[in-house]
């Protein structure tokens, strides 16, 4: 089982003597899907083609909308940890997912992040929305003000050359200073 080396399991109570898990590190969440590893340790060991299994892992997907399962591959593993069988569907049918089981319990569990991480990507949205709009907001008050620091230096520039003496030209045909500004 070295697969299961690095995983991260956690388990999820369930009534009965078998013990169930999933792999935290390999859930993967697309839309109203969630495929996920499940390890089962038997309570009592299950009779299989070859031998006495006494755990077994699941790749499975879970459509929280439809409330379906779709086993996309399995392995049992004998006590001593070697695999004993070991299936894999490149497309398999979805199954309903039974009231009060074990798969019932998992769609609670993994639809549960499903609806977390829709509520997760919505909050991005909505913050990454209202960013954008503050930044619209910022670039408008940015150039607004250049618009009036260039004003108070056209103001700075003719009060320096007033008060130096140095006015500028009157137009033609002004005879008062006072007309031309």
């Amino acid at each position: 089982m070295s697969n299961a080396v690095a995983a991260e399991w956690i388990r999820v109570p369930a009534i009965g003597s078998d013990q169930h898990y999933y792999d935290r590190s390999k859930v993967s969440i697309r839309g109203d899907e969630v495929t996920y590893w499940r390890k089962v340790s038997f309570g009592k060991p299950v009779k299989v083609r070859s031998g006495t299994a006494r755990q077994a892992i699941y790749q499975e997907r879970i459509h929280c909308r439809d409330h379906t399962l779709r086993v996309l591959a399995w392995q049992l593993f004998a006590e001593e940890g070697a695999m004993q069988e070991s299936s894999a569907a490149a497309d398999p049918e979805p199954t309903a997912i039974v009231p009060e089981t074990i798969g019932d319990r998992f769609q609670e569990v993994m639809c549960a992040m499903v609806t977390a991480r829709r509520q997760r990507d919505a909050d991005i949205a909505r913050d990454e929305a209202a960013l954008s709009l503050k930044r619209k907001e910022l670039e408008a008050l940015k150039s607004e003000i250049e618009k009036l620091e260039a004003r108070m230096e056209q103001m700075r520039n003719a009060e320096t050359q007033s008060a130096a003496g140095n006015e500028a030209p009157l137009p033609k045909g002004t005879d008062n200073p006072a007309d031309a500004r």
